[in-house]
């Protein structure tokens, strides 16, 4: 048994590495080109709608991720219950801060351009309360290798849109 956890950590640390090394490249090649891209205008309003949607989502997430993965680690068989439960209570804070990120965008009177960045950036708030449950849930089942592969996934996918 200990060969085996062993081998498991290794092969997990192995993963999260490559993948870690993956997504700071793309995410580094990124922020080389897109300022240049967008310039010093558009980048900024970039800048300013994921700021303010990077502090909604710490609402969103409000310090619940590691007590998804202990749950899950604990009572495996009961993990299905254990995600579903907490998701579908993020979901509801999720829909909330996105009209609150609406309503903010109202009353500090940002043009419509920077309100239409700030809410397709929000939109991510809804996905960001169900994809941190799963994640959790990930760790909590020691099978980090799928949110790695999805986030190396990810970060091309934002690189390309982008």
């Amino acid at each position: 048994m200990p060969g085996e956890a062993a081998k498991s950590v290794s092969k997990t640390i192995g993963v999260l590495s490559a993948t870690k090394i993956l997504t700071w490249i793309s995410g580094s090649a990124l922020m080389f080109v897109l300022p240049r891209f967008l310039g010093p205008d558009e980048y900024g309003k970039l800048f300013l709608g994921t700021s303010v949607v990077a502090t909604l989502a710490i609402v969103v997430d409000f310090g619940r991720e590691y007590s998804v993965a202990k749950e899950v680690s604990r009572k495996p068989d009961e993990a299905a219950g254990t995600v579903v439960n907490a998701a579908s209570a993020r979901l509801p804070i999720g829909v909330l801060a996105y009209i609150g990120l609406y309503v903010f965008a109202k009353v500090a009177n940002y043009p419509p351009d920077i309100v239409m960045v700030l809410l397709i950036l929000g939109g991510g708030l809804l996905w960001r309360g169900v994809h941190s449950v799963l994640l959790s849930f990930f760790q909590g089942v020691e099978q980090m290798k799928y949110p790695s592969y999805g986030g190396v996934v990810e970060s091309f996918m934002l690189a390309v849109l982008s």
